[in-house]
Parts: structure tokens; C-alpha cells; sequence
């Protein structure tokens, strides 16, 4: 008996876990980076205003050469509401206080809520201004207008 498994319309099994693989076309360097789906299939970098479907279990980069690469499968994971995952922060941040509201901003990262835009989640540590680096945050996604 499968217990905590799905079974799909065409009877094979269907993967209920919280990560995907998917064809990423960005090289992507760091793990945590947000991404979203394209008309492609493929999961590609968010940027700011933009909503993001996941973040990246890994990153991009040939196992040898360490080089990102673009086209290649990677595992994303699902932005569940409460989970409490590391993301990357813009390198300029502003300053951030636990529990402030984080949107997305270029390159798959994120920064305080400033204005209209899609909102991650809440932060859970807080940093100085312009650190750059990651983040840790609990997952609430939602759009704010302003």
C-alpha cells in the first residue's frame, strides 16, 4: 500500500514533494535564488515586480568546471506557505528587521517591501544595509499593491 503517494490519471505515481526538477535557462550560481516558470517550460531567473514560482535546491554550475550553466536540470523548490527557507539578498539591501515584509528584486534575489510588488516573505534575522549576502525567511507569498 502507498500511503503518501498520488497516483496520476494515467496511473504512474505522481511526485508529491515540495521540489520539482525542471530545465533552468539561466545559469544560476548560488542555491536559494528565486525563479519563475516561462511559456518555455523552463524555470528562468525573477526579477523585480516579477512573481516568483520557486527557488533553486542548487545551482546551475558544471560539477568539474564549477561554471554556471544554462539548459540544465535542476531541482526547484515549491514556495510553501510557513516553511522557513535561506534566499539571497540584493547586494545593496536596505536595512532589514526581523519580521519585515521581503519582495522580490533582480537577479532572483530579494529586499525590503518597498512599494507594489510580490511580497516572499517575512524576514527572520535581521541585516545591516547593503551586506548583500542570504537571508532567512518564512514563506508567505502574496501580491501587495502598494
Amino acid at each position: 500500500m502507498v500511503s503518501n503517494m498520488a497516483v496520476g490519471t494515467d496511473g504512474g505515481i505522481v511526485n508529491p514533494a515540495m521540489g520539482q526538477s525542471f530545465v533552468i535557462g539561466d545559469a544560476i550560481s548560488v542555491a536559494g535564488t528565486l525563479v519563475k516558470l516561462v511559456n518555455t517550460g523552463k524555470m528562468v531567473l525573477c526579477d523585480a515586480g516579477e512573481e516568483p514560482d520557486g527557488y533553486m535546491l542548487t545551482d546551475t554550475k558544471d560539477r568539474v568546471t564549477e561554471v554556471a550553466l544554462e539548459n540544465v536540470p535542476r531541482g526547484v523548490g515549491a514556495l510553501v506557505e510557513g516553511h522557513k527557507i535561506v534566499v539571497p539578498l540584493l547586494a545593496n539591501n536596505a536595512e532589514i528587521a526581523i519580521g519585515d515584509a521581503l519582495e522580490t528584486a533582480d537577479g532572483g534575489t530579494v529586499d525590503k517591501k518597498n512599494g507594489a510588488g510580490w511580497i516572499v516573505g517575512k524576514a527572520l534575522e535581521a541585516v545591516p544595509a547593503e551586506t548583500g549576502g542570504f537571508i532567512t525567511i518564512r514563506v508567505s507569498k502574496r501580491y501587495a499593491s502598494s
